[in-house]
C-alpha cells in the first residue's frame, strides 16, 4: 500500500498457512516499509499509464502453471480504482514494482 505521503507498505504470505485460497495471512505491517521520494511516486504513476494498467485485465495466470506465486495490485486513478492479480506471470510493471518495494 502506497499513501499520498509517499509511506508504503508490503505484505506477502506467510507461508505457514497451507491454503492457496487464502492469499493475505496476516496483517498489513504498522509501520512502513518504507517513503517514496515525490519523484519516485511520479515514475511509479508514469509507469502505470505507459503499461496500461488501469484498462488491463483483472486476472492474468499463465494457465501451464502447477504452483507458484501471483502478485496483487491495486491502484486509484482518474477513473477509479482498479485491480490486478498476476498469476504466475511477472510483466515489465510487476519486474519495476519489486525494485520500488522489495
Amino acid at each position: 500500500m502506497l499513501l499520498r505521503d509517499g509511506r508504503f507498505f508490503t505484505i506477502a504470505h506467510s507461508g505457514d498457512n497451507p491454503q492457496a485460497d487464502i492469499p493475505f495471512d496476516q496483517p498489513l505491517p504498522t509501520s512502513p516499509a518504507g517513503t517514496l521520494s515525490i519523484a519516485k511516486r511520479d515514475e511509479i504513476a508514469a509507469r502505470l499509464d505507459a503499461e496500461h494498467f488501469f484498462t488491463q485485465a483483472r486476472h492474468q495466470a499463465d494457465p501451464r502453471a502447477e504452483d507458484g506465486a501471483f502478485v496483487v495490485l491495486r491502484a486509484r486513478g482518474a477513473g477509479g480504482e482498479h485491480a490486478v492479480v498476476w498469476e504466475n506471470v511477472e510483466p515489465p510493471l510487476v519486474e519495476f514494482l519489486f525494485t520500488v518495494a522489495p
